[in-house]
């Protein structure tokens, strides 16, 4: 490996394992507003760009943030990250309360290179410089080298009240870039940012930027080509019959889809990260190109300021639970975006009579239902498949929205969707009976939905088997406008406590979760989304399927992540609050389950143990 590629991939190593782990766990703390001469010196056409205000704030923020979590914290590896860069053990002249930023490509940058700038303040360039015997004397052109610099020397130059560190080798880029901020000349990100972006990153302790349509210039062609490479791959595969699965082009097809319209229809992405003693705040944008259905997709109406009726419906101790406006744009073009991709993964084209059909049918029934759906999804290990999940759905036609169900179901007999699973190698059946009970004046339909293989022999077939069984068994009824819907578990009585809960006079009561996620994500109950999300109840149910013996989960959970999406201008906004309880509930759960191994081995040990010390017999 050459030098400025170790380089280059230590630097990306450092910075993510120390400033930016903050982005990958999603750390990083409160921190002061400051002017934005940092701002001047960060180039527009930049593929990435992390900043980090106040740093060192930012970190002892994180590092109570984590404790009680983890025993190891972020201040003292990001300190070492930056004594091992400059050469300084002490950071001599380094100002820590100051911004940092990460950027690449470097202005200047030959295609296909990738040179990473670091912009580091300092309180005197001068002496940061002279009282640093591992820096070197300026060059004509103010660049100097710091030679102790672990893995390799860096070169470095003033630009202002910062310092510009690039790899050896990037002296001409670096001097190139300090010109153009000195002279006012260089094409500033702050100028392709709006107002809010701006000010979030100057804000926000840790503010990470990527411009998705450079990425798609310099990286698009490579990775559809890689997928199409797969997509090949997986043919061949499949004419073998070594595939694991059915038709494995449609799966490519589908990520190809995916990618391409991610990749066109993106303008930009950017994640903010404030942590608290007890929470750490994620709040993520996604910025779509113009005139994209994309933009359509995240463009606001009249319904944005409603509440979601529906919030009342959602369970404490579920799994997932999910309150989505139906009413504002974001549904009803994804519902769209599926049908698309529906016929990108069976190979249609878009005028093919199925997808027309599909298309229509999915209009009516994104017409048909009412302002909002609510669903809970619960963890049921007792039962096969092991989850229930209870659904509410505001329904203004009922004619409508029963006449699309049962056309629905048709389809999955034969038709566009019987075809897409079919060409996955699995085949659905879903059977709906009308009126098969009764309670408080409501009719109750039986619900049956069964997934299988093609080949129940294969791998994939017995993996279905082993998740869904013999199928999902449900009831469903409409009651005052509200088509309520329970699978799995016990169908039976959680359809009649849905239809209490309808019928209960007067304002419902929200669950102490649901507020619990409120209070962490304000405004979230005004959002298009709102979510809760238990990482350990989904460990619960997935070592519900696996056929190997798992401990038993049994440290009780009560916090959960929390999700609040809402779209607005062309921009996707999600709150994502993460509670320290939670995590601290992971690490318990992890420690016990490592605890219970360890003595199943000692177990093992001390049996074979014995039978080694019995005395052999003839």
């Amino acid at each position: 490996m050459s030098t400025l590629k170790l380089w280059r991939n230590t630097i990306l190593a450092g910075f993510l394992a120390c400033s930016f782990p903050v982005a990958l766990i999603h750390a990083a703390s409160a921190a002061r507003s400051s002017g934005d001469s940092l701002f001047e010196m960060i180039p527009a056409k930049c593929l990435f760009c992390v900043r980090v205000n106040n740093l060192d704030q930012t970190l002892t923020q994180m590092d109570q943030f984590l404790t009680g979590v983890s025993p190891v914290g972020i201040a003292m590896p990001v300190r070492a990250f930056f004594a091992n860069i400059l050469g300084n053990p002490q950071l001599n002249g380094v100002n820590m309360a100051g911004s940092f930023a990460v950027f690449g490509p470097l202005p200047n940058s030959e295609p296909g290179q990738f040179n990473i700038g670091i912009l580091v303040p300092v309180t005197d360039y001068k002496q940061f410089t002279e009282t640093n015997p591992n820096v070197s004397k300026p060059d004509e052109k103010g660049i100097s080298k710091i030679t102790a610099a672990k893995p390799s020397p860096l070169s470095i130059v003033r630009v202002g009240s910062y310092a510009l560190i690039g790899l050896l080798g990037t002296e001409k880029e670096l001097a190139a870039t300090a010109q153009a901020i000195t002279n006012s000349q260089l094409e500033k990100l702050s100028a392709t940012l709006d107002a809010d972006e701006v000010k979030q990153a100057a804000n926000e302790p840790l503010w990470v930027y990527g411009d998705i349509q450079l990425v798609n210039k310099m990286f698009g062609p490579m990775l559809l080509a890689q997928i199409e490479e797969a997509k090949k791959t997986m043919q061949q595969m499949a004419a073998k019959g070594q595939a694991p699965m059915g038709n494995m082009s449609s799966i490519m097809n589908m990520y190809t889809s995916i990618l391409d319209t991610l990749l066109k229809e993106t303008k930009s992405l950017s994640i903010a990260v404030r942590p608290k003693p007890n929470v750490l705040n994620i709040a993520t944008t996604v910025s779509a190109m113009p005139g994209t259905d994309m933009s359509a997709m995240f463009s606001s109406d009249s319904s944005a300021a409603q509440k979601n009726r529906l919030l009342p419906y959602l369970q404490d101790g579920a799994m997932m639970n999910f309150a989505l406006k139906t009413s504002g744009s974001l549904w009803h073009e994804y519902t769209k975006a599926n049908t698309d991709l529906l016929a990108a993964m069976t190979g249609k084209a878009p005028s093919d009579e199925a997808i027309v059909k599909m298309k229509a049918l999915t209009a009516d029934m994104v017409n048909s239902v009412g302002d909002c759906l609510a669903l809970s999804m619960s963890v049921d290990s007792k039962t096969k498949p092991p989850f229930a999940i209870r659904y509410v759905i505001a329904v203004k036609d009922e004619k409508t929205f029963y006449r699309v169900m049962d056309q629905a179901a048709e389809m999955m007999k034969s038709g566009a969707i019987a075809d897409l699973y079919a060409s996955l190698g699995m085949k659905i059946s879903y059977e709906m009976k009308r009126g098969v009970d009764r309670y408080k004046d409501a009719a109750i339909d039986s619900i049956k939905y069964a997934i299988a293989s093609t080949d129940p022999n294969s791998q994939v077939g017995q993996m279905i088997s082993t998740m869904y069984g013999t199928g999902l068994n449900g009831r469903s009824a409409m009651v005052d406008g509200l088509q309520v819907i329970a699978i799995g578990g016990d169908p039976d009585a959680a359809i009649r406590g849905l239809i209490d809960q309808v019928k209960t006079p007067g304002p419902k009561t929200i669950s102490a979760e649901t507020k619990t996620a409120m209070d962490l994500l304000p405004q979230a109950d005004k959002a298009d989304l709102l979510a809760t999300f238990n990482f350990l109840k989904v460990i619960q149910m997935t070592t519900a399927y696996t056929p190997m013996p798992m401990p038993q989960m049994d440290i009780p959970s009560k916090s959960n992540i929390a999700f609040a999406v809402t779209t607005s201008r062309g921009k996707m906004a999600t709150d994502i609050a993460v509670p320290k309880d939670h995590l601290m509930e992971i690490v318990q759960f992890f420690q016990k389950m490592q605890q219970q191994q360890m003595q199943i081995r000692q177990q093992m040990q001390n049996r074979q143990q014995q039978k080694d010390a019995q005395p052999a017999t003839r």
